[in-house]
This record gives structure tokens, sequence and C-alpha cells, in this order.
């Protein structure tokens, strides 16, 4: 039987890493942004693609959808 990727990491105290949205979750090259949705001039979504690569994604709240099916490779950040 294949082993199933957890779908959330294990807890810690370490900050939670968002995904930078202007950063190709497959490549870390750099992304063109169509946002979807926004509240009070903050994006919440959008629709990445890589300018290097090509790969398109789709961002929301911090995190890229294909983290499911892909390794990150894009920029991060974390409040601390």
């Amino acid at each position: 039987m294949k082993q199933q990727k957890p779908t959330h990491p294990p807890k810690t105290n370490d900050p939670v890493k968002y995904h930078c949205h202007d950063s190709c979750n497959a490549c870390g090259g750099v992304n063109e942004i169509n946002v979807t949705a926004s509240c009070g001039g903050h994006m919440e979504e959008a629709k990445t693609k890589c300018k290097t690569c090509g790969h398109e994604d789709y961002w929301a709240h911090g995190f890229f959808e294909g983290s499911e099916e892909v390794e990150s490779k894009c920029r991060t950040y974390s409040f601390t």
C-alpha cells in the first residue's frame, strides 16, 4: 500500500512558514499574479504562473494549493 503524505505538518513551536505569492512553488522563480479575491485592499487569493518554468498554481491565505503535489521551493516568511 502506498504511504500517503500527511495533510498537516506535525505540531511544533516553530513559527508558521507562509508561502510568498510572488515566488514560484515549483522552482522559486518569479510569478505573474492574477488576484481572484481581496478584502479591504488586501489580497486573499490569486492564480499564479511562473515566468521561468510556466508552473501554474493557486495561492490562498498564505499557502499554495499545489504544495500537496510538489515539494515547495517558494520563498517563505513568518511572523515572530
